[in-house]
């Protein structure tokens, strides 16, 4: 995604980030998310927030906060609470 950030719109770079980084971040996200396993989580969210800065083309000093509201992304903190709610719906219901 970097070598192509020059090229791409912000909503190509989001597409492409939808296509090849958001599918292995979702996979297992709710045994991710366990509290033994935490470090896993730490490692993806760095790789996370380093496309989403690549995307925003913000530089690699940034906060990420702010971007991830802007371009509307769960970070994988919030999409594994996100997972682990909604499985525990269905469960219940």
């Amino acid at each position: 995604m970097n070598k192509v950030k020059h090229i791409l719109s912000t909503s190509h770079l989001q597409l492409l980030y939808q296509t090849l980084i958001e599918p292995y971040l979702t996979y297992c996200s709710i045994i991710w998310a366990s509290p033994e396993i935490n470090t896993i989580l730490e490692s993806l969210h760095k790789v996370q927030k380093r496309a989403v800065k690549v995307i925003a083309h913000a530089s690699y000093r940034a906060h990420t906060k702010p971007l991830f509201y802007k371009l509307n992304i769960l970070n994988i903190y919030d999409f594994s609470l996100s997972q682990i709610l909604h499985f525990d719906y269905k469960i219940l219901k």
